[in-house]
């Protein structure tokens, strides 16, 4: 790969093939990896001919940065591992932080969706996951924000009784 050390080019290889070896080949090709992980990188401040980007792939989450990749890239095969990893954790936090079992369910599917469907970009948005923390702790925080933006919507959608409309006609009054 041009541009690139010769140490980062061993990191971009080694964890290609121990990732693909961890969730099995989803089919992703080693070249859309490596333009993943160079565009983390780069996000990060980090040029791919710098000798310090080796050791900050290095301290990715490769294994969990490949899946979603992989789901990023819309492979049916890596959604299924994904599925097949966290759908249960998922619903498990949900139904931790949720009020209602209803509730749990809606946040818990719709993050499944909306995870796949493209943000405004017009990528999905599991690919702004970069691999800096494991994609539990991602999908904790995207499930916490959810459910705390989900009692901020039901909030501002109940009336409450200091804001219910005068049912006496005071013109009537007196």
């Amino acid at each position: 790969m041009s541009g690139v050390t010769p140490e980062l080019d061993r990191v971009l290889a080694t964890t290609f093939a121990d990732a693909s070896a961890f969730h099995g080949s989803l089919g992703l090709a080693a070249a859309a990896w490596h333009a993943r992980v160079t565009a983390i990188l780069a996000r990060c401040g980090k040029r791919p001919d710098d000798p310090s980007a080796a050791s900050f792939a290095e301290r990715l989450h490769t294994r969990d940065l490949y899946l979603a990749t992989g789901c990023a890239e819309r492979l049916d095969s890596a959604w299924q591992r994904f599925d097949a990893l966290y759908h249960k954790y998922i619903q498990e936090l949900v139904r931790c932080l949720a009020r209602t079992a209803l509730q749990a369910s809606d946040v818990g599917e719709g993050l499944l969706v909306d995870l796949f469907l493209p943000d405004r970009s017009g990528h999905s948005r599991i690919a702004s996951y970069d691999g800096r923390s494991s994609l539990a702790t991602w999908l904790h925080v995207i499930v916490t924000h959810r459910m705390a933006n989900e009692r901020v919507r039901k909030w501002n959608t109940v009336e409450r009784p200091g804001e219910m409309p005068d049912l006496i006609d005071n013109t009537m009054v007196g």
